[in-house]
């Protein structure tokens, strides 16, 4: 007692933080908050499209896809799908590929560092990922990958390295977005163009790139064949995924058209958009059009021939850097879901218009906040005509949801009034409800109908995995014990079935031989 004792003091722990620039804790911290803000509908709802309907328990093993790492990248959010807890990793994810991203371009203005998170974390393909919730939170793990690969080989002497582990285990979880990288990596190397490095020194930087991404793409593709034959197991041949052939090189070069066709296509018409928007998309890239060609002008880029032609060059590579997953994938299709990398466009554009900034401000040109002005107010726009998007998106997978439970009480309804009804009787559901019925019937949606998957209905019959019977017993609670295959085989041969009325006709739901027969269409028996 009254004996004086030292209180013992913590050591001051690394804080990574501090280290931080501030445009990039901008671009984190915002990208935190408006992804939250913007897509806060989905993770407090259970809203599903076509797929998770029969993946509300699920453990993304998905092999024969290609995608051997989506298993172990989805173990952070368990097997279940949970929103909020999806929800939130995804946004970390978003938001620390903000960061990267501000990084590796260099952007400086606080206020474009915001705007370049908010274009990051509101466009529509967003959306598109968290439709298909199941599996958005290994998603957004290997966009940050391929985003930290890049900052990785930008920043260190010997990142190509991790760079190329990283871009490896990330296309081994979701292919198309390494067209992230492939598009981060081209534009730090235009972005070299207007600096005074010698342009031996910037083609050695490129061809390094390229061999990432080359090294990248091949050791994926030798670790998938392995874990194919080790598994005893083949190349689905969803999207034509069992046709590629990576030798051949005639089939990658005839698809450049195409990638840059649909590319240049996208901002032109912008999908989803009113013509309002459409237009000031257009006004945004003409703007950084002219921000580029200033600065050729400023930095007396046109002495340099060899500059000149390695910016036209990499100004013309961009639509196929940014969509490289067109020639990935051959014969597939490319759909929303597949082109988060296309919002780079517009995160360059900023960066290039602030460095056009830079040089007017230096120049003491006193109209340059009319440019930082209208730049900010075009880029605004644009972002919040994403939000919109997204959020209209999230209103109609929340419509075709309570569309889709409305019929299945319908549905259960008449199976449970049937005469002798036992709920351990076998319910075979033949052929799928129409589109008139459901789903389909509001027309303002047709719009954004690919926007949040392929199918607008939620209970359709198609194989693999029974829809219909899997949302029923998930969301109605009624359980539907599958026909053998024998009774699949007698209902489809009986000429009484098939002179049923579809469904909701009187006699669509009927007992037939110890069995619960529901007639949706004429079709194969599930």
């Amino acid at each position: 007692m009254g004996q004086n004792q030292t209180a013992f003091i913590w050591p001051e722990l690394v804080n990574p933080w501090k280290k931080v620039t501030q445009p990039v804790k901008w671009a984190i911290l915002s990208a935190g908050f408006l992804g939250i803000l913007t897509h806060i509908y989905i993770f407090t709802n259970l809203i599903l499209n076509h797929d998770s309907v029969w993946r509300l328990f699920y453990d993304n093993a998905n092999l024969g896809l290609g995608r051997w790492s989506l298993q172990l990248l989805s173990e952070f959010s368990t097997r279940f799908q949970l929103p909020i807890v999806i929800g939130a990793i995804s946004i970390i994810m978003l938001a620390l590929t903000a960061g990267i991203t501000v990084s590796v371009l260099g952007i400086s203005n606080k206020i474009i560092a915001v705007l370049a998170a908010a274009f990051l974390v509101t466009i529509p393909s967003v959306a598109c990922i968290f439709s298909y919730m199941f599996t958005a939170d290994a998603y957004f793990i290997c966009l940050f990958l391929n985003a930290l690969a890049v900052y990785m080989a930008k920043r260190y002497r010997w990142g190509w390295f991790p760079a190329i582990a990283l871009c490896t285990l990330a296309c081994g979880t979701y292919q198309a977005f390494i067209c992230y990288a492939i598009g981060l990596f081209l534009m730090d190397c235009v972005l070299e163009l207007f600096t005074d490095k010698p342009i031996a020194e910037i083609v050695k930087k490129g061809a390094g790139y390229i061999f990432i991404i080359v090294a990248s793409l091949g050791l994926y593709y030798i670790i998938l064949m392995a874990l194919l034959a080790l598994n005893g197991m083949a190349l689905s041949s969803y999207q034509g995924f069992d046709t590629i052939n990576p030798l051949d090189f005639a089939g990658f070069l005839s698809k450049i058209p195409q990638a840059c066709k649909n590319f240049w296509e996208y901002f032109k018409a912008l999908p989803f958009s009113t013509r309002f928007y459409q237009v000031i998309q257009v006004l945004f890239l003409f703007l950084a059009g002219g921000a580029v060609a200033y600065l050729a002008v400023a930095s007396k880029l046109y002495r340099n021939w060899g500059k000149i032609l390695l910016l036209f060059l990499g100004v013309l590579l961009l639509p196929l850097a940014l969509n490289f997953v067109t020639i990935l994938v051959q014969e597939g299709t490319v759909h929303a879901l597949m082109i988060y990398s296309f919002v780079l466009l517009n995160v360059f554009a900023l960066k290039i218009v602030e460095m056009a900034l830079q040089k007017m401000i230096g120049r003491q040109f006193s109209d340059w906040m009319i440019v930082y002005f209208c730049s900010l107010a075009l880029a605004g726009l644009l972002i919040w005509n994403n939000f919109c998007i997204s959020n209209m998106a999230y209103l109609r997978l929340q419509v075709c949801y309570e569309n889709s439970f409305a019929l299945a009480n319908r549905i259960t309804m008449r199976i449970e009034e049937l005469d002798g009804y036992s709920p351990e009787l076998p319910v075979a559901v033949v052929g799928e409800a129409s589109r008139a019925l459901y789903g389909g019937t509001i027309k303002e949606f047709a719009q954004i109908n690919s926007l949040t998957g392929t199918n607008d209905r939620l209970l359709y019959s198609s194989e693999p995995h029974i829809r219909t019977r899997k949302f029923i017993e998930h969301y109605i609670g009624l359980h539907m014990p599958a026909p053998s295959k024998e009774q699949k085989e007698l209902i489809s041969g009986s000429e009484m079935i098939k002179g049923l009325p579809s469904y909701p006709a009187e006699g669509s739901v009927v007992m037939y031989e110890g069995m619960i027969v529901v007639k949706l269409s004429d079709g194969p028996v599930r």
